[in-house]
């Protein structure tokens, strides 16, 4: 799907899209899933609320900080062999939270 988004027009745009909501759906699926089932079973608005925001707010925080500060970015380390390890421990260990 990701090496047909290039294509460009809409039809990449579709892929683009598609690639996103594949990859970002076993991140976010769990947690706003039961955040909204909590809230639909059992009427309870503020909890799941509070635990939407959250969640917002973890996920926009490095985008607002590399936009407040974009030098930042420089000082990050280069990408290579380790964060092959890195996603590679990171892909067990989301497998493992699915598995529970």
């Amino acid at each position: 799907m990701d090496a047909n988004s290039d294509k460009g027009g809409v039809a990449g745009l579709f892929f683009m899209a598609g690639t996103l909501a594949l990859v970002s759906f076993s991140c976010t699926g769990p947690i706003i899933g039961t955040l909204l089932v909590q809230a639909a079973t059992t009427g309870a608005l503020l909890g799941p609320a509070i635990g939407m925001f959250g969640f917002s707010l973890a996920l926009a925080i490095p985008f607002v900080l590399f936009a407040l500060f974009p030098s930042a970015m420089s000082a990050l380390p280069k990408s290579g062999g380790w964060l092959n390890s890195v996603k590679v421990v990171l892909g067990f260990l989301e497998l493992a939270f699915a598995l529970k």
